[in-house]
């Protein structure tokens, strides 16, 4: 058995480019932009009083320029931006993507430090081998 994500490829692949091109625009040529993945599910913890569905945590961080606290509160609301010639939809948009794939999002940010963004997806099980398909005349 494996574990997978159920989503749209195309919107998914949308909100991690969102954090990327913010992040590009945070750090200058300098900077230094790290993905990490871990599957939280292979990490449960045995004495929680409740077990969490297998879910994977997609973090994104980068050596930016940080977010001022005052900003963070807003930071997913449509057409909130700090930006010239931003328009502010770029997170709202990450967020409803993540939301609509029954995740969740969340932000971590200290100016001057950068900033990382940690998204929490569900897993689903699959087989780790395909079933074999029944031939005409064949039983399997």
């Amino acid at each position: 058995r494996h574990d997978v994500i159920k989503g749209d490829a195309y919107q998914l692949e949308q909100a991690l480019l969102n954090f990327f091109f913010n992040a590009m625009e945070a750090m200058g040529p300098e900077g230094e932009l790290r993905v990490a993945t871990r599957n939280l599910a292979a990490e449960g913890d045995p004495l929680a009083p409740i077990t969490p569905p297998p879910s994977i945590e997609i973090t994104v961080s980068d050596t930016g320029v940080g977010i001022p606290p005052e900003n963070l509160p807003r930071l997913f609301e449509p057409f909130f931006t700090t930006k010239r010639g931003g328009n502010g939809l770029g997170l709202s948009i990450t967020r409803r993507i993540v939301e609509e794939h029954q995740g969740q999002i969340r932000v971590e940010s200290e100016p001057g430090r950068g900033s990382s963004f940690f998204v929490t997806l569900p897993l689903i099980r699959t087989p780790a081998f395909p079933q074999p398909m029944a031939r005409r005349g064949f039983a399997p």
